[in-house]
């Protein structure tokens, strides 16, 4: 057969005539015959790498088909935006944005024939392009910069979102915990900062993932970092006063209905993307740090008035209560990880502990000793917020030297743990390229945390002491002072009694009778944007941290296929409209596609795909606590400690320099003496062999001398 030919054939298959439908057939036809390639496992399990789109210079963190299946959108950390051909592989725009940060998300105005863009990004910019106007404005920043939104200017922005009928008005999520709706005919731009014009939501928390009903097009999923899945009806919004001092949402949205984490643990898990099913029946719901679950939207959840109350109280806490370092203790740490080290993702990581096991060559002697160095730093900063003389001599430093280098640094680190224990902000979905530090989904709580100081006086206090620790201050403390106490000791009672009444509200939704059904397998700790899908009617797809695409039977849970898709993580999973082909972006450059191919090749091996699934299962524990720091605040943290340690350091007695040295490495742990640490210090370069024995058995004395 000649190439004419065989294009000829191509074109003219019988796929494409009863999909074309014409006279005889119509879109009936066509949407069985698409729905029934989708559904078929054969299909599925033929799906191969047909073309690679290297079209951005940075990692890729948003894909998006056009409604006619012919152009893919996609935006980068290089924040440049392309529309190109993905069945040709030409690029028809590549548009450099003017956001300032990784762009999240991007997508087609409906009815624009393409033309039209909305995307989002870090910097929590919005920004309308009309390509029509995109070479008229590259040379002019003043022009381009006029249809941009800055209403979500104090966070990230997530998402942006379109309804298919409005092809005017879009939607976007943020950081700051609104949903805001923008519409072109009434304005094209907005400077304003701590906008409050636009909301169309506010919730309790970051908003960091939403959907629209394809339907009925009126319900609104949003989910959350606090774990929740809010329903809200767009039609029918109302608000109520939560009345939380300090809260930059005193007056929260009213849901409808309300989903939350089943896991049961006493944590949030932020969730890193949604889906409603094509019958509004059912919400996919991917958690960080957790697993995938299908929700049926049917229910009615769990109880939304007594949950706004307590998580409002919980924020309260946050916020505004001394109290609250003293009730609950500071979050896990097992390690540090420097932002851009991605050693743990990929088809070739491995759990922590089989890495230690094998032999390393040359190549990884350099991620072994970063390794080696980041855990020393864990030592020594899980120290400082564990143990109680060593916090106590970080605060009356500071006091006296009115320094606040020190505690902006434990600040910070505190505000790094909190994001990570919440499943937040481990990693963004791309390094970025000029401003290394990124907003945290948890901000907000984390940056109303007490000063060493204050969280020190409740950590160190022993239980045994309060009754004659108070006797003996109303002795002596005036009236002002008893107020404050009283005070305080009111509010320590209150909070306590709400956090008593959100434990008995968990208590009865221990049931969970929402949960339809549990995807195991994947790992989704890295990564800001973790996407899963609806494959047709029967499946369900997601991205993970080991660089592969899980497909998962959607009626029994069962993993069907698996395919490697990215060096290291694999953000982006979006299907086709109609036809079985797949889009799939992460941290490489580049977005794959999909596409069924010949037969003979067998692509799933159980086997393997089990051995997988249990190595996500030990690395997604060890990562659970992992705090990702960016280089910047390593480096103020060890200035800081040299600073303090050589401030508060006394010249060494002659001759006995080296004995307290000693003693000090000897002793180990975080609550050396004074003299113990400075002789240490003092003699750091002397004593640098000899110490490497006693950081084993001494726990903290190595991480010490480290430093």
């Amino acid at each position: 057969m000649k190439p004419e030919d065989s294009r000829l054939t191509a074109t003219n298959s019988v796929f494409r005539t009863l999909y074309g439908g014409g006279a005889n057939h119509g879109e009936r036809y066509g949407s069985r015959l698409a729905g029934g390639t989708k559904d078929s496992l054969d299909f599925i399990r033929r799906l191969d790498l047909w073309k690679s789109l290297k079209v951005h210079k940075g990692c890729v963190n948003t894909v998006f088909w056009s409604d006619d299946g012919q152009l893919l959108l996609s935006g980068s950390d290089d924040q440049h935006i392309v529309v190109s051909d993905p069945f040709t592989g030409r690029t028809l725009h590549k548009y450099n944005t003017t956001h300032r940060a990784n762009i999240f998300s991007a997508r087609f105005l409906p009815q624009s024939g393409n033309r039209e863009i909305v995307s989002c990004s870090g910097d929590g910019i919005v920004l309308y392009t009309d390509l029509k106007n995109a070479e008229l404005m590259a040379g002019d920043a003043n022009v381009r910069s006029w249809n941009s939104f800055n209403c979500h200017s104090n966070g990230t922005t997530y998402e942006v979102m379109t309804v298919p009928t409005e092809p005017k008005s879009f939607m976007s999520c943020g950081e700051d915990g609104t949903v805001r709706l923008f519409d072109l005919r009434k304005m094209t731009r907005c400077v304003k900062t701590c906008c409050k014009d636009n909301i169309l939501i506010l919730s309790p928390s970051a908003v960091t993932a939403m959907t629209l009903a394809p339907i009925s097009m009126n319900y609104i999923a949003v989910g959350s970092s606090d774990s929740h899945v809010r329903i809200y009806d767009r039609r029918f919004l109302k608000m109520v006063d939560c009345s939380v001092p300090g809260s930059p949402n005193d007056r929260h949205t009213v849901p409808v209905k309300m989903f939350t984490n089943p896991s049961g643990e006493k944590r949030s898990f932020r969730v890193t993307s949604i889906a409603y099913s094509g019958d509004e029946r059912e919400l996919l719901v991917n958690y960080s740090s957790d697993h995938l679950y299908l929700f049926d939207a049917n229910r009615e959840g769990i109880e939304v008035q007594a949950q706004q109350a307590a998580s409002s109280s919980v924020d309260k806490g946050k916020r505004g209560s001394k109290t609250q370092h003293s009730i609950d203790s500071p979050p896990p740490v097992r390690r540090l990880r420097l932002r851009g080290d991605w050693s743990d993702t990929g088809p070739e990581a491995r759990p922590a502990r089989e890495m230690a096991s094998r032999v390393l060559g040359a190549g990884q002697a350099r991620p072994q000793l970063q390794a080696t160095i980041m855990h020393r730093m864990t030592e020594v900063l899980s120290r400082m917020l564990a143990d109680p003389r060593t916090r106590i001599g970080l605060t009356h430093t500071n006091e006296l030297t009115n320094d606040s280098d020190l505690a902006t640094v434990v600040d910070d680190f505190r505000t790094f743990a909190s994001s990570s224990s919440s499943g937040e902000g481990n990693s963004t979905a791309g390094e970025p390229a000029a401003a290394e530090p990124q907003p945290s989904t948890s901000g907000e709580s984390s940056r109303g945390s007490s000063r060493p100081g204050q969280s020190t006086a409740g950590a160190s206090a022993k239980p045994g002491d309060d009754d004659d620790d108070d006797d003996e201050d109303d002795d002596e403390e005036s009236n002002p002072n008893q107020r404050k106490s009283l005070i305080a000791a009111e509010e320590a009672a209150a909070y306590e009694a709400e956090l008593k009444a959100l434990n008995d509200l968990e208590a009865k939704v221990l049931s969970y009778d929402y949960v339809l059904r549990k995807f195991v397998g994947h790992r989704n700790a890295r990564t800001m944007i973790k996407e899963a899908t609806f494959w047709g009617n029967d499946y369900i797809m997601s991205g993970s941290d080991c660089g592969h695409v899980f497909t998962w039977e959607r009626a029994t849970g069962e993993l069907v296929m698996l395919m490697e898709a990215d060096q290291h993580v694999v953000n982006c999973v979006q299907p086709h409209p109609t036809l079985p082909m797949l889009a799939t972006s992460g941290i490489d450059y580049d977005i794959k596609i999909w596409s069924p191919m010949e037969e003979e090749k067998v692509r799933f091996d159980r086997e393997a795909a089990l051995d997988l699934m249990e190595r996500n299962a030990v690395m997604l524990e060890e990562t659970k606590d992992t705090i990702t720091v960016p280089a910047s605040f390593m480096i103020r943290m060890l200035a800081c400690i040299h600073s303090l340690r050589n401030r508060r350091a006394p010249a060494p007695a002659p001759g006995n320099g080296n004995g307290n040295g000693g003693g000090g490495g000897a002793n180990g742990g975080g609550a050396a003496s004074e003299g113990d640490t400075d002789s240490n210090s003092n003699n750091n370069n002397n004593s640098s062999n000899n110490n490497n024995e006693g950081s084993s058995e001494g726990g903290g004395s190595g991480a010490e001398h480290f430093l």
